[in-house]
């Protein structure tokens, strides 16, 4: 079964050369998916890197040593590391406050951390 979705070949004649570019346009049926207005990053506050570091090293002795297949091998070390990882340190949205710092790339750490003691010495004012 053949689908109608509109196509549009064409050539481009902006060369000097007897080698014009070719192209096709095609019309997406695809919809656009809304991307989530939440930005999500790894909270480290409760991470202890020996059992981390342990528990991969575990994960990484039961693996089989030669598979023969190299891309699976790197596959399962990928799933292994980003299991463990969201275990030990789970994604948390950013607050409001935080996504707009991250907007505003003069702002360095030092400078987001002076902010903060200003803003505690006027809470105690």
């Amino acid at each position: 079964m053949l689908l109608k979705i509109p196509v549009q070949p064409g050539i481009i004649l902006s060369d000097l050369s007897d080698h014009l570019p070719t192209f096709v346009m095609i019309k997406s049926t695809c919809r656009k998916q809304k991307h989530s207005s939440t930005t999500l990053r790894h909270n480290y506050k409760n991470l202890y890197r020996s059992t981390f570091l342990q528990e991969i090293k575990d994960a990484l002795d039961m693996l089989p040593v030669n598979n023969g297949n190299p891309c699976q091998v790197v596959d399962n070390i990928h799933s292994i590391f980003n299991d463990t990882m969201q275990k030990h340190t789970p994604l948390q949205p950013l607050s409001r406050n935080r996504r707009k710092l991250l907007n505003k790339s003069w702002i360095t750490q030092a400078l987001y951390k002076s902010i903060k003691e200003k803003r505690k010495f006027t809470e105690v004012w």
